[in-house]
């Protein structure tokens, strides 16, 4: 739970952009040992008829990728590849 809260954080120019979705956690739900979650609709990369369905363009999504992962390493030191 900390992790993401964290991230959320960290990320949030890119959260508010609508770039990146981080789910939020569901407390009531949660324990020491269940994390539950908010579900977030998405594909894998690699499902190409997906991504032509939603019109999502591949460059985009890799500079963003790029840049989620670069602000994590360079900037905050902290990575959360969750």
């Amino acid at each position: 739970k900390m992790n993401i809260e964290k991230t959320s954080a960290l990320l949030k120019t890119f959260i508010e952009r609508g770039d990146v979705a981080i789910p939020s956690v569901e407390a009531e739900l949660s324990g020491v040992r269940v994390l539950t979650m908010s579900f977030e609709d998405g594909c894998y990369i690699t499902r190409q008829d997906k991504m032509k369905e939603w019109n999502l363009n591949k460059t985009e999504i890799a500079e963003t990728i790029a840049k989620v992962f670069s602000e994590q390493i360079f900037r905050h030191g902290f990575v959360h590849c969750g």
